[in-house]
């Protein structure tokens, strides 16, 4: 019987870290190990990066960093949904984030501006943190820009409405942070058509925006009510929690109440009934993660990837679009 799946991100190890792009049954068990690497290998599946399935399931577009300097080396790649025929989309060292038009002739993803590699001058950094959203052909030719670069903005592409007429996409502007205090997200949830027309804003302080199955509704991460906070690094920010809305960005409604846990990334199951999504917590000055699955209501949640010690991390959920024979129904509380 055909089963749910979902693919995700996994990190173990603290003095040499290995990355692993997975996939996993929905009751977290079979994992199979699609793509892994370290910091000393060529390539490497990049750090909590999500990765997308094609609309007919049969391949994963996804994001590789290559080189020493992880986070700013990377390139869409695509592999079969069974570990093979992995290839290379862009080579501008500057792409990721990938998301597949629901005809699956497309690749939409964020691309950084050219410029040196690593940050010298403040400058430096607010380049290379600003990023656009762009499209390509499904073989990697074709490659346009979709909406326009702007230093000091972050424009990745998120979710598809289910007849490829809407894309939802995050836009972050970015501000500095110290670790006085934390600071409510720049970040908001943005809708526009493919080629960029008709951009509008849905909500403010919110990631991740994730059409429903049938589209009626959004689900996303915000910080809005600040339930608790946590430090990367020298920075500070609030807790995110998962929420939900109308498709038109109305009727938002909170799914997760965990004070000083991280809620991000949610990801439908293709019948509706569930989301999954990464749910990170304190580790010293950096974020564990967990990967959780809850009822679209956000009742019953429970993990589905976890390691109760923290030395694996698991994150960026994404569930296979084809449907399944069996696994569809709601959590059991």
């Amino acid at each position: 019987m055909k089963r749910p799946v979902i693919v995700a991100f996994s990190a173990t190890g603290s003095w040499s870290v290995r990355y692993e792009l997975i996939t996993s049954r929905a009751g977290g068990r079979r994992v199979r190990v699609l793509l892994a690497g370290s910091e000393h290998d060529p390539l490497r599946p990049a750090l909590f990066q999500r990765a997308a399935w094609s609309p007919d399931a049969r391949r994963l577009a996804f994001t590789v960093e290559s080189g020493k300097l992880a986070g700013f080396a990377r390139d869409v790649y695509v592999i079969g949904a069974g570990g093979k025929g992995m290839r290379r989309l862009t080579s501008d060292h500057r792409s990721f984030h990938p998301v597949w038009s629901p005809d699956g002739r497309r690749i939409f993803y964020a691309r950084r501006p050219q410029g040196r590699s690593e940050a010298v001058t403040e400058a430096d950094a607010r380049r290379l943190l600003s990023a656009s959203i762009w499209s390509m052909r499904a073989d990697g030719s074709d490659q346009r820009p979709v909406t326009r670069q702007v230093i000091g903005r972050h424009d990745l592409p998120e979710s598809f409405a289910p007849d490829g007429a809407t894309l939802a996409f995050t836009r972050e502007n970015l501000v500095d942070g110290g670790d006085e205090q934390a600071e409510p997200s720049s970040a908001e949830s943005w809708l526009m058509r493919p080629d960029g027309s008709r951009a509008r804003r849905l909500v403010e302080r919110s990631t991740a925006p994730s059409f429903s199955p049938d589209g009626r509704t959004i689900a996303f991460a915000s910080d809005r009510d600040e339930n608790g906070d946590l430090y990367s690094g020298d920075r500070r920010y609030f807790a995110s929690e998962l929420y939900v809305m109308d498709a038109d960005g109305t009727n938002r409604r909170r799914l997760t109440r965990t004070h000083d846990l991280n809620e991000r990334a949610p990801s439908w199951l293709p019948a509706g009934t569930r989301i999954a999504y990464q749910r990170g917590e304190a580790l010293g000055n950096a974020e564990g993660a967990v990967v959780m699955q809850a009822n679209a209501d956000g009742s019953c949640a429970r993990a589905l990837l976890a390691d109760p010690e923290l030395d694996t991390w698991y994150a960026a959920p994404a569930w296979r679009p084809a449907p399944a024979r069996t696994g569809n129904a709601a959590l059991r509380c």
